[in-house]
Order: structure tokens, then C-alpha cells, then sequence
């Protein structure tokens, strides 16, 4: 690492750390590049290399006024089915591998995933990110009720019941049971 780049990593955390706020903005900005980033995999042509790492985002054509519309063309992608599926499996690991992915980033991957198999390890690191969190794992449970899958839900709501704080849990077993209702 150069002495220019320790210098501006030492401002910047000198920054960080007097300023809450700037903190927040920070893990905001993240989190909407991570899920830029989903996206932008998501819609490559299935003809296209897989991806390397992050490295490969810095080549991607984003227009000056790209804005969050381009997540309503994905949206419709995930519903037609014909986004880039390898290139979006790539993506998730290249985040999960190299960064702290946000529960955003997570709900993102989730929406666009089509397989069982790979939409369960994505829950299942959804529900890590943030284990007091009672959201992620209502929507583990949902997905595994929907997908038959009862054994491994009763497990799964036996581990959410251990990680949600006392506080919540009245909250969480009513939503859970609504789920079934």
C-alpha cells in the first residue's frame, strides 16, 4: 500500500469514527453497491466470462443519470426468468467472499435466485448477517414451509428462537403462526 493511500485510509477512518452519521452513510452507500452490483450480473448476456471479482464492476457501463430504475428492469428479469443466473451466483460469492453483504443485499440475491438448493444457503446467510433480526428468518421459514421442507423449518425456528431476544419473541411466534393462518 502506498504512503498517499495509508494517509487517505487514516483520514477517512479519523472521519468515520467522528461522525456517526457519516458511519450510516457509509453502510448505506455499501449496501446499494452490493446490490448494483447483483444487478448489473444479473443482466449480463449468458455469453459473457464469468466474473472474477469486484474488479469487473469498475468495466461496467452504467449511464451518468443510472438511478434505482434499473431495479424495476431487474424485477421484471427475476420474473421472466431470464437473467443471468451463473453470473448473479458468481456475484453473491464474490460479495460474500470480499465484503460484509448488508440483509438488502441478501433480500436482492434471494428475489432473483430460481434453485432450492442455493436459495436455502442464501437465507441461511441472510439469517447471519444479523441474528437478533426476526425478518430474515420469518422469510427462511416461509420459503421452507413453501417448499415442503418441514424438518429442516422446525430446526430452523428452534435456532431463530435462540438468537431473537427475549424482547422480540412474542412478536416472532405471532408472526410465524399469521404465517400459517
Amino acid at each position: 500500500m502506498s504512503a498517499f493511500a495509508r494517509v487517505t485510509q487514516q483520514r477517512t477512518l479519523q472521519a468515520l469514527s467522528a461522525d456517526p452519521d457519516s458511519l450510516a452513510q457509509v453502510q448505506a452507500l455499501v449496501a446499494h453497491l452490493q446490490t448494483r452490483y447483483i444487478d448489473w450480473a444479473w443482466k449480463l448476456p449468458a455469453s459473457h466470462q464469468p466474473l472474477s471479482a469486484f474488479g469487473e464492476l469498475a468495466h461496467a457501463q452504467f449511464r451518468p443519470d443510472d438511478d434505482d430504475s434499473d431495479m424495476e428492469d431487474s424485477e421484471q428479469c427475476a420474473e421472466s426468468a431470464t437473467g443471468n443466473i451463473e453470473a448473479l451466483r458468481q456475484a453473491y460469492r464474490n460479495v460474500s467472499r470480499h465484503a460484509f453483504p448488508t440483509p438488502g443485499f441478501y433480500r436482492r440475491c434471494i428475489e432473483l435466485e430460481t434453485d432450492a438448493k442455493h436459495l436455502a444457503m442464501l437465507h441461511e446467510m441472510a439469517c447471519r448477517v444479523d441474528e437478533a433480526e426476526s425478518e430474515p428468518w420469518l422469510a427462511y421459514l416461509r420459503f421452507l414451509a413453501e417448499s415442503k421442507q418441514l424438518s429442516q423449518a422446525s430446526d430452523v425456528f428452534w435456532r431463530a428462537t435462540q438468537t431473537i431476544p427475549d424482547a422480540e419473541q412474542p412478536a416472532f411466534e405471532a408472526a410465524y403462526k399469521n404465517m400459517f393462518q
